[in-house]
């Protein structure tokens, strides 16, 4: 590699000799940039950039195309609201990582009630974009979507959710990392028409919508 450094140094010292005089030239030699153009110092850069392989002089990116795994656990909260509209969860992610600022994937886990023992269980598509790759620490913009399957007696069998989130991640090495979110979960819920109860025997009416908003926040792992 040394060769192909002197040998661009030398080439490029030739075209800036023919622009400045002798003292001039001398200076160029020791690499002093302070008496020359802007123009100029770019030839030296060419030089360099020729002379060293790409990923010498480039921070490599903190991600590698592939897959990656991702485990998280958070809590969907309604502030002032009663327990049980709020739940602890977990997700498990499976998604593919096409370039540096790209991952998507598809997720399922658990919803469980924070006072009682209902479950819903969430199947849904996960995209995440990254800015600043080269960096370990990276903010990232994540959108997950889809279905829950619910067990909760007075809701049909499947609800909907969407979840945009904010949030920061820290690399440890090229696939592994850490992160942290926040952000909101939006679900719509079906309500079974009916009632029936043991003290008031059957009460019938519509099916109808219920719609919750909760504050989200996730910590996870990639692997």
């Amino acid at each position: 590699m040394l060769v192909f450094i002197v040998g661009n140094t030398n080439r490029i010292t030739a075209q800036l000799s023919a622009r400045y005089s002798q003292s001039d030239t001398a200076n160029i030699e020791t690499l002093n940039y302070d008496n020359y153009a802007p123009a100029d110092i770019s030839l030296w850069n060419a030089a360099i950039a020729d002379s060293i392989p790409f990923d010498e002089v480039k921070t490599k990116p903190s991600f590698e195309r592939g897959y990656k795994g991702c485990l998280e656990t958070g809590f969907d909260l309604q502030f002032g609201k009663a327990d049980y509209l709020n739940w602890y969860k977990i997700n498990f992610i499976n998604a593919y990582q096409f370039n540096p600022g790209l991952t998507l994937g598809i997720g399922t886990g658990l919803r469980k009630n924070l006072k009682n023992e209902s479950l819903l269980v969430p199947v849904f598509l996960s995209l995440k974009s990254f800015s600043n790759t080269h960096e370990s620490v990276n903010p990232y913009f994540s959108l997950q979507a889809g279905i829950t399957l619910n067990t909760v007696m007075h809701f049909s069998k499947t609800g909907y959710f969407v979840s945009p989130q904010i949030g920061v991640r820290k690399s440890f090495g090229r696939k592994s990392g850490i992160y942290a979110a926040v952000g909101v979960e939006m679900k719509r819920y079906t309500q079974k028409g009916g009632f029936t109860s043991d003290y008031m025997g059957t009460i019938m009416y519509p099916e109808s919508y219920l719609d919750m908003m909760h504050i989200s926040f996730v910590v996870g792992w990639e692997f």
